[in-house]
C-alpha cells in the first residue's frame, strides 16, 4: 500500500489501524507482519476474542522517501474458508482494513 503525504514528515509517525481477520474456531488466531520493504515494524495478532480491534506501528522517519512510504501487510498464517470447512470460498483471507490514518509519534 502506497501513501503519499501532503510534505516529507520531520519526524516519526504512528500508524494507527482498525482492522478485522479472518479468524474462527477452527483458525483462532492469525499473525499480521507490517513492513516498508525488509524492515518489519510490528507483529500483530489477531484472535477471536480481540476482531475487530485496533493496532499500531511506529514508523521512522528514515523510511520515508520523501513524502511517500508503501506499507505492506503479510500475513504467513492466513487461510481459506474452504480449507476450514467453512464454506467453498477457496481465497486465503488475512486481513479487513476498516479505517488506517498516520499521527504523528509523541516526542
Amino acid at each position: 500500500m502506497l501513501l503519499r503525504l501532503q510534505e516529507s514528515p520531520r519526524a516519526d509517525l504512528i500508524l494507527e489501524v482498525e482492522a478485522k481477520s479472518y479468524v474462527v474456531d477452527q483458525w483462532p488466531s492469525q499473525r499480521v507482519e507490517v513492513r516498508i520493504g525488509e524492515t518489519e515494524l510490528a507483529e500483530w495478532s489477531f484472535d477471536v476474542k480481540g476482531n475487530p480491534g485496533s493496532r499500531t506501528a511506529r514508523i521512522p522517519q528514515s523510511l520515508f522517501e520523501g513524502s511517500s512510504v508503501a506499507i505492506s501487510f503479510r500475513m504467513p498464517d492466513a487461510r481459506s474458508p474452504a480449507s476450514l470447512g467453512q464454506g467453498s470460498d477457496p481465497r486465503r483471507l488475512g486481513l479487513a482494513l476498516i479505517s488506517l490514518r498516520l499521527v504523528p509519534a509523541a516526542v
